[in-house]
């Protein structure tokens, strides 16, 4: 009886990049900004384009989340609370929710930003 050994085989794991873009991060008519990322395939890359207004608030929990499209609230205002919107990055972090994709979040309600 013959017996074969293995060597062990070597995990190599992608190097992860987490950007935050704005706007700029969207499709244009000339291309989408995020081309040179998701035309690699060495680099496991996340995006999130946050609210159109950040502002101070109260941490709510209760943001929404989309892959591409901007996030409008019931009062038609694009907007997220900053601890709302910390909480968004760390859970797309800890939690690897999105993988070579951008994702956008905003708040779901309109009364727990600050004036």
């Amino acid at each position: 009886m013959c017996s074969r050994t293995r060597a062990p085989t070597a995990i190599v794991r992608s190097p992860r990049l987490f950007t935050v873009g704005g706007a700029g991060s969207l499709r244009t008519p000339d291309g989408d900004a995020l081309d040179f990322l998701k035309g690699g395939h060495d680099v496991e890359w996340v995006n999130l384009s946050p609210a159109g207004g950040i502002a101070p608030g109260h941490r709510t929990g209760t943001y929404r989340v989309t892959e591409e499209d901007l996030v409008i609230n019931e009062s038609g205002e694009s907007l997220i609370t900053a601890e709302d919107d910390a909480v968004t990055v760390i859970d797309a972090i800890e939690n690897k929710r999105f993988s070579r994709k951008r994702f956008a979040v905003g708040s779901k309600q309109v009364d727990n930003l600050s004036s």
